[in-house]
């Protein structure tokens, strides 16, 4: 598996290394934002219920240019997403054109060679960006519940806890298992190698 997703990242880094970069960083920034704006506004409310109007008032305002900032990450995410895309589609479109170039015409006359040919061609860059997708939506959730785990052991207690401890086990089997059945089909795809 591992071998897998590096062959996927050398791939991507090969043709959009900085949209990647990039992507990563919009997903490492959002998955810290969530917790964090869930921290001030939980320290707003308890200003206002205290209160506290002149810090509720400065919280509030940071609570929305954190808003501001989410949104910001989440257009410039798409941006990179959508390049890496492009750049990544065009790339291997390229490469399978050049392979194309080195087989033999009797297997173009072969009706199953084919279709198994027209398979490949037609969006060979998808199941190779849907396992990236998903491998960043996983680092973008694991940030997200760390903060939230750590927003948990600040309420104190046994049970918050033990809540988080028992998300973190099914957030693990629930990812792990996706990820791995993403990958296996890319394998008997014939998308990924080994």
């Amino acid at each position: 598996m591992w071998k897998s997703y590096k062959w996927i990242l050398s791939k991507i880094c090969k043709y959009s290394s900085a949209s990647m970069f990039g992507e990563i960083l919009c997903i490492v920034l959002a998955g810290i934002l969530q917790p964090l704006l869930t921290f001030v506004l939980q320290n707003v409310i308890d200003a206002v219920s205290g209160l506290r109007f002149a810090l509720a008032c400065m919280l509030a305002i940071f609570y929305v240019l954190g808003l501001n900032l989410q949104g910001l990450t989440a257009s410039f995410r798409a941006y990179m997403k959508a390049s890496v895309h492009k750049n990544v589609g065009n790339g291997l479109q390229q490469e399978i054109v050049q392979k194309f170039s080195r087989i033999d015409y009797w297997v173009f006359e072969d009706r199953e060679c084919r279709d198994v040919l027209q398979q490949i061609a037609v969006k060979p860059y998808e199941q190779l960006l849907n396992v990236y997708e998903h491998s960043l939506d996983m680092i973008r959730n694991a940030f997200s519940f760390a903060g939230l785990l750590w927003l948990l052991s600040q309420m104190g207690g046994i049970i918050p806890i033990s809540f988080g401890l028992l998300s973190a086990l099914n957030m693990y089997y629930v990812l792990s298992g996706d990820s791995n059945c993403r990958v296996f089909r890319a394998h008997s795809s014939g998308i990924l190698p080994g």
